[in-house]
């Protein structure tokens, strides 16, 4: 249903249903027209159209709590506010039996930020001011349906305007569309920098994209680091297989979880055996607390030689922090060694390499 607003700087379309969970105002839509007019100036000839009175959606069921959640999204972006989750209950079934969402401004920031007069960085803006707007839904047992029990819908702050929601958090979002052309043009080898201007220069418009440019990295940061392990196990195999079939004496050995995939992998190269025939009566042997870009411990065998000089005998990267994973790692050093043990091992107190 298309309603037509009528405002000081003309006519503006708004796209809307009677569930307001699909509300959207069109991208396409000349937002100078409406630039300094509130939302909640609009909000109010939409509640006429759509019936969405206090009583209406007080008594409102949904088939799921996802419905719910995009129904007071809707809603929000209408309104001119943002939305964040609260309190939620499970069952003991694990169902979700009653879900919370609230204004963004919902609360006030601790105290101990407020008064903290030693931090060194720059103060936040403070962002919330104990706006008490919710939105309530719990589970009804009988029709296995969700129904409002509680929604407050007066706010203590001032709202958006029309050329401001598309930058609250709640509702900036990088949809399946933008992602291929964004992964499209970073295979092109295009900066992210120049691809968001050019999709800013497409849309005509920063507030018709609907993501900033942080938002747009982020995203790309996320998909590396969730196809990081993937590929890089592959590369790191073949390239440690290469240094194998080129080098005399070089050592690599791996495990792999219940999935298959790379989870363990020792290695150490010919110079190593050789340090460590001369120098293996003493080792030291720690390890990082998951610090590099999987978040997985990074194991080191070291020790010195004559001449106080520090030397790697062999590195691990392990899955996890165990003492099978530790004897693992421990016996496939001493089979790269020759079974040659130590005399001496130095290490922490953790109590898995105990």
């Amino acid at each position: 249903m298309c309603v037509v607003i009528e405002t000081d700087g003309g006519e503006s379309s708004v796209d809307t249903n009677d569930e307001l969970n699909k509300f959207e105002v069109s991208p396409d839509m000349d937002s100078s027209a409406v630039d300094s007019v509130p939302y909640s100036s609009l909000v109010g000839t939409l509640k006429e159209i759509c019936g969405l009175s206090y009583k209406y959606i007080i008594e409102k069921k949904f088939d799921s709590v996802e419905d719910a959640g995009a129904f007071y999204h809707g809603y929000s972006r209408a309104v001119g506010f943002g939305v964040r989750l609260s309190n939620k209950k499970h069952d003991s079934e694990g169902r979700i039996t009653s879900r919370v969402w609230v204004c963004e401004k919902e609360g006030f920031r601790h105290k101990k930020y407020m008064c903290n007069t030693n931090s060194k960085r720059r103060p936040r803006l403070q962002t919330r001011v104990g706006c008490k707007a919710c939105f309530s839904v719990s589970l009804h047992c009988d029709t296995n349906k969700y129904i409002v029990r509680a929604f407050e819908e007066n706010h203590c702050h001032e709202l958006a305007m029309f050329h401001e929601v598309a930058w609250v958090r709640s509702h900036r979002n990088i949809d399946a569309k933008n992602l291929f052309q964004i992964d499209a043009m970073g295979n092109c080898c295009i900066r992210p920098c120049l691809t968001y201007e050019y999709m800013v220069n497409q849309k005509k418009g920063y507030s018709k994209i609907r993501f900033t440019q942080k938002d747009m990295y982020n995203q790309i940061d996320a998909k590396r680091r969730d196809e990081a392990f993937e590929s890089d196990s592959h590369a790191t195999l073949m390239y440690l297989q290469s240094k194998e079939n080129s080098k005399i004496n070089f050592y690599c050995k791996f495990s792999t979880d219940e999935k298959d995939r790379l989870a363990n992998i020792f290695w150490r190269d010919s110079h190593s055996l050789f340090e460590y025939k001369c120098f293996g009566d003493v080792i030291v042997f720690d390890n990082t607390y998951k610090t590099n870009v999987y978040a997985k411990p990074l194991v080191l065998f070291v020790s010195v030689n004559n001449h106080l000089a520090t030397f790697v005998f062999g590195v691990a990267l392990l899955s996890d922090e165990t003492v099978q994973l530790y004897r693992w790692v421990f016996n496939t050093l001493m089979d790269s060694m020759g079974h040659k043990h130590p005399i001496y091992i130095l290490t922490d107190g953790d109590e898995a390499m105990r």
